[in-house]
């Protein structure tokens, strides 16, 4: 009877600490984006997005001044952010500090190969 008290009790305090344990996982991951990455817009424009606490703080091209953004998702695996009605953008972790990005704005569609700095 003690057996079976002690298992519902340790059955209890794990199934309390999974969803602790499985947050800290996401977010160490969505960190691992933290910083600037940078690359070149179609070749041609330079490009920079900056991540910082999980979130996209900074885009810029050409050096110029930065976008707002009005949203941003990071997850394990890609950033998505924008600021929901000129622009769109997308970048996927190809490694541990490179990506790929897309981006939809007014003036078409983009893609950039991206490195942490």
């Amino acid at each position: 009877m003690a057996i079976g008290r002690r298992v519902s009790i340790l059955t209890v305090v794990i199934a309390a600490l999974l969803p602790i344990a499985a947050q800290a996982a996401s977010d160490k991951s969505e960190k691992s984006w933290d910083g600037t990455w940078v690359g070149m817009l179609n070749d041609s424009e330079p490009v920079s997005v900056t991540i910082s606490g999980g979130k996209v703080v900074s885009y810029a091209i050409r050096g110029g001044q930065p976008f707002g953004i009005g949203y941003s998702e990071v997850t394990h695996k890609t950033v998505s952010f924008g600021d929901h009605s000129n622009y769109d953008v997308k970048i996927t972790k190809v490694g541990g500090s490179t990506a790929s990005g897309v981006a939809h704005g007014p003036m078409g569609d983009g893609s950039a190969r991206l490195t942490k700095q």
